[in-house]
């Protein structure tokens, strides 16, 4: 996953490993198909998620990541 990535924008992503039944739960996850995603502000807070196509959410996420 981090292999399409540059290395500057690396930092801002989390990739989780454990308590898989959770975080499904959580996102409401129906496929395993979509990208689910979480933007999170500096101290923790969950500011928005959602999930869909990828070109859906591109515009959504990328002035959050600049």
């Amino acid at each position: 996953m981090r292999k399409g990535l540059p290395p500057a924008e690396q930092d801002a992503f989390v990739v989780l490993t454990q308590d898989q039944k959770l975080w499904r739960s959580y996102f409401d996850v129906s496929t395993d198909k979509d990208p689910y995603v979480v933007l999170m502000d500096a101290v923790g807070q969950v500011r928005w998620h959602g999930h869909g196509d990828a070109k859906f959410l591109e515009p959504l996420l990328g002035p959050a990541l600049r």
